[in-house]
């Protein structure tokens, strides 16, 4: 059984890496983006955090089953609960999410453009007012009341994502950190069929984990993308694209 469902695992992580591949290769080749540097980097920075949560639990369920004890027994029970809840939830996240980003594609990409644009004038102008005030302080000229004021009010009235950006956004979220999940049942899994071999079962999980660590950058780089570039202009996405903007217009015109 517990050979089934690693290899099941396996399966579905490599099909969803040479989706996300097959994917990022077709994107690229049509892109003319010059911001693909920018975008794997904060994927990586993105992706590195959830691998070093990974890490750690490597080593917590290593001392988790080499203790003896009713609670060592119940730590176990629960990361398998957890782990197959969030794997569950996480394949109907990734689908939707896909759906989300064919269907609002083009909002997502220029929400995000306008929404860097107003933050980096609100921050710009705040930045300028209280330059301003930090040369009053230094000539011990405590009148400026009026200018904080209107930085505080400029602050409070910053911009906001659209619904469906922030809808989209937590939705990548919950579908990176499934990623994390799939890691954590192979982990378990070599666990189990390591026999106590400390160093295979170390080093396999290392080993599985870079291979998840680059198959989650590669699903995060896809994610980010459309907040820099949209995507390949089919005559799926067209028709998917009409659809949405027609039922807004209807929406908005009752």
């Amino acid at each position: 059984m517990n050979n089934i469902y690693t290899a099941i695992l396996i399966l579905v992580t490599v099909v969803t890496a040479i989706y996300k591949v097959s994917k990022w290769l077709k994107e690229s080749k049509e892109s003319n983006n010059d911001n693909i540097i920018n975008i794997w980097v904060e994927s990586l920075k993105i992706s590195l955090p959830i691998t070093g949560c990974v890490v750690l639990f490597i080593v917590l369920v290593y001392f988790t089953n080499i203790n003896e004890g009713i609670i060592y027994d119940i730590l176990s029970i629960l990361y398998m609960i957890v782990i197959f809840i969030v794997i569950i939830r996480g394949a109907f996240v990734f689908l939707i999410k896909e759906g989300y980003k064919d269907k609002y594609g083009d909002i997502i990409h220029k929400d995000c453009i306008r929404y860097r644009k107003e933050s980096d004038n609100t921050y710009s102008t705040i930045n300028a007012i209280q330059l301003e005030i930090a040369g009053e302080v230094l000539d011990q000229n405590f009148n400026y009341e009026e200018d904080l004021e209107q930085a505080k009010k400029i602050y409070q009235s910053k911009p906001e994502l659209h619904s469906i950006t922030k809808r989209y956004n937590k939705l990548c979220r919950q579908s990176w950190l499934s990623v994390v999940a799939v890691n954590g049942l192979l982990i378990l899994s070599i666990f189990e069929s390591s026999n106590g071999n400390v160093l295979g079962y170390i080093g396999s999980s290392i080993i599985v984990t870079i291979l998840m660590f680059l198959v989650n950058t590669l699903n995060i780089y896809s994610d980010l993308r459309i907040e820099h570039g949209k995507l390949n202009s089919t005559i799926t996405k067209i028709e998917k694209h009409e659809k949405v903007y027609d039922k807004l217009l209807k929406e908005n015109k009752k």
